[in-house]
């Protein structure tokens, strides 16, 4: 009984595929005891998270930009001195009404 196992298993050191199998699956059992695998899936997770994260930023850092492109033009500032601040310019004509009629 012992000389067949033992027949069996040298047998199995000369097929290389089946050491292929034999040493994959001692691999897989390893990264998965390991820990590695499962941190590998989170790193990955994590890395599109954060890329997300960065194009999310991007797209509101050109939004912003256009925004200070829009608030620096003289013209757009002077329209809205005008309507929020209720200014005028240089020989506009202003009425003025009393409040108690």
């Amino acid at each position: 009984m012992k000389k067949n196992l033992a027949k069996k298993i040298k047998n199995l050191f000369y097929r290389p595929f089946y050491m292929l199998i034999i040493c994959l699956i001692f691999l897989t059992f390893n990264l998965v005891i390991d820990g590695t695998l499962f941190q590998i899936f989170s790193l990955n997770r994590d890395l599109k998270i954060v890329k997300n994260r960065i194009n999310h930023l991007q797209e509101k850092n050109q939004t912003v930009k256009k925004k200070i492109q829009r608030f620096s033009d003289p013209d757009f500032i002077e329209k809205e001195a005008r309507e929020r601040l209720d200014f005028s310019e240089e020989g506009d004509l202003i009425f003025i009404f009393p409040e108690s009629i």
